[in-house]
């Protein structure tokens, strides 16, 4: 009964094991230039060639009871696919990017700014 306790058990973390995303994907130059916590982690960035300015709420986790630590991405050369982009019939534009990180895995960050912004 152990035994298959045990089989059931490694079959069900298969089951819910997550891939990482394949790099070639990731096809989009960011160039980070700059990153601060304010509230969630902005970036200043460059993606293609343009100014923009990301947001992510994915850097921070729990490390214990009301204890939280938050990252920031450093400056620096990063690829991004588009994870999401959507345009209104008024012309506004959402956009979601995932960006590879060293790790191999991705963190989403929304386009908050366009053009000459920063914060």
């Amino acid at each position: 009964m152990k035994k298959i306790a045990l089989v059931v058990l490694l079959l069900c973390s298969f089951c819910f094991a997550d891939d990482k995303p394949d790099p070639a994907k990731f096809t989009i130059d960011i160039h980070v230039t700059g990153s601060v916590l304010r509230g969630n982690e902005l970036l200043n960035a460059y993606i293609d060639g343009k100014k923009a300015v990301l947001s992510s709420m994915d850097n921070c986790e729990s490390v214990g009871i009301g204890r939280v630590i938050c990252a920031l991405l450093p400056p620096g050369n990063y690829k991004a696919r588009v994870n999401r982009q959507t345009t209104s019939k008024k012309g506004r534009v959402v956009i979601v990017y995932s960006i590879l990180m060293a790790d191999g895995w991705s963190t989403d960050y929304h386009v908050v700014g366009l053009g000459d912004t920063s914060f």
